[in-house]
């Protein structure tokens, strides 16, 4: 029985695009040297693009909780707050 790499939990922060830079790029480089993880995301990467895919549904109970809740968008911050 081989032995897991111990960088192999790192493999979903990285498609998940969750790792700072320095990060990602000591990560990239360990991909060039390790099989095992270079499986890994090859692996994962079509899960990941159906993650982007799937859309979240409200469950029925929250629009009891707050009926006049609905969806809206929402701007950007104004640079000086709610007094301008």
């Amino acid at each position: 029985m081989s032995e897991d790499c111990a960088q192999l939990t790192t493999v979903g922060v990285y498609l998940l695009d969750a790792l700072e830079r320095d990060e990602r790029n000591a990560f990239t480089g360990h991909l060039a040297q390790c099989p095992q993880c270079r499986s890994e995301v090859e692996d994962l990467t079509p899960v990941v693009h159906l993650l982007a895919l799937a859309r979240a549904t409200l469950p029925a109970q929250l629009h009891a909780m707050h009926p006049n809740k609905g969806p809206r968008r929402v701007g950007p911050a104004s640079a000086c707050g709610p007094w301008c």
